[in-house]
């Protein structure tokens, strides 16, 4: 009804898959305020950035074809078993990281701040190839970061094989390990609310470019916005244990459910992608800091060769479960309420998750984190057990 009022010719959008761009845009969208409706409801009809001159293309891309059916689906069972691979590298890597830093010495969070340096300096720069190629072609080609990826992807895998990992005595039983973890009250509750958390962070992942590209965004301020969140966590990183202990574990959990409503509550309210800058800076304590907070506190509360374990349980339920609900989730409550409400909904669930937990700990988990703090203590022999009052993840301070 709304393209009718304006009398857009919808009939083109359904003969060339236009989504009120292109052609349609240049040659019925006079009005400013008619615009202006169409991009608020960007989530159900993409607004195509392509400019028309006389006698340059009719469709949009230029080369528009229909894509055979089977492609989706090619795409989509690779992208499947990569996405897999990558969620499960990735969970993997922290317990190794935490065992060669007992082993050689190190922080955790020092560590992973080389992480985001990478991610700081590739994502810009992949943006930026993209659309070098894009203007050249006349369309948006995604190819560069397929191929930047699997460039990294080698170079990563070499670096592995090349590093003193060694090897730890595989589980006895994982189903009993894992009936363990869930025989502590403490420990599920951190799993769930970790779950809670990759929701938050799951929908951001899922939808914020997309909603930065109907604000008008190019490809190079998309690459931006990752180094902005991933300079500005630098600092945090280099201190996260130190910050760890001191503002404490769980405390950190919380703080990043509310920096996440912060972040999806500016994100709605945003008229310009430029403005996402501001939020993008938060996720050094949404993101980067709450990971290094939530692998330490698993050395703390992982019952005795179960490290491995818990870290991997958590990342699934944070990475995997947690940010593939938060997508799902997030595309209904776009196709329902509208993207700019979907964002304000989802930082209403980060606000309410994040008191819910800060009080139960306050009330109640706190309880099971002393208890199995003074177990370990008088588990270790009187050698560093001075140290059990302030466990930490560097070698020279084990608790033996």
């Amino acid at each position: 009804e709304l393209l009718v009022a304006a009398r857009v010719d919808y009939g083109s959008l359904e003969r060339e898959d236009l989504r009120c761009g292109g052609v349609v845009l240049s040659s019925n969208l006079t009005n400013t305020s008619t615009y202006n409706t169409l991009k608020e409801l960007a989530a159900d009809c993409m607004v195509q950035k392509c400019s028309f001159s006389h006698g340059g293309p009719e469709v949009c891309p230029p080369d528009y074809k229909e894509s055979a059916p089977h492609v989706f689906y090619l795409y989509f069972f690779l992208r499947f078993v990569g996405t897999t691979m990558l969620s499960a590298s990735v969970t993997v890597m922290d317990p190794i990281a935490l065992t060669m830093i007992q082993k050689y010495g190190g922080e955790f969070g020092r560590e992973r701040l080389f992480s985001t340096l990478g991610m700081a300096l590739f994502s810009p720069l992949t943006g930026f190839l993209i659309d070098l190629k894009s203007k050249k072609l006349g369309y948006t080609d995604y190819s560069a970061a397929f191929y930047t990826y699997d460039t990294l992807l080698i170079i990563s895998t070499v670096s592995l094989l090349l590093m003193p990992i060694g090897a730890k005595v595989p589980a006895d039983n994982i189903m009993r390990d894992l009936l363990r973890l869930v025989q502590l009250p403490h420990v599920i509750m951190f799993i769930f609310f970790l779950f809670l958390l990759g929701n938050c962070w799951g929908f951001i992942e899922s939808y914020l470019f997309l909603y930065l590209k109907e604000l008008g965004a190019q490809n190079y301020l998309l690459g931006v916005t990752v180094t902005v969140g991933t300079l500005s966590s630098v600092p945090f990183l280099y201190g996260a244990e130190r910050i760890s202990k001191k503002i404490g574990h769980v405390n950190i959990i919380v703080i990043a459910f509310f920096a996440h409503a912060a972040r999806l509550m500016g994100y709605s309210f945003i008229e310009s992608a430029w403005w996402c800058f501001p939020f993008e800076a938060i996720e050094a304590l949404s993101v980067h800091l709450m990971w290094v907070a939530a692998a330490t506190y698993c050395a703390i509360i992982a019952p005795k060769n179960l490290l491995a374990t818990l870290i991997g349980v958590l990342g699934m339920a944070h990475f995997s479960l947690g940010r593939g609900s938060g997508s799902f989730a997030g595309g209904l409550l776009i196709g329902t309420y509208g993207t700019r409400e979907a964002f304000q909904i989802m930082g209403l669930l980060g606000v309410i998750s994040g008191i819910i937990y800060g009080l139960m700990h306050f009330f109640w988990l706190h309880k099971y984190d002393e208890a199995y703090k003074s177990k370990s203590c008088e588990e270790s022999t009187g050698k560093h057990r001075k140290c059990c009052n302030n466990i930490t993840t560097d070698k020279s301070q084990d608790c033996y």
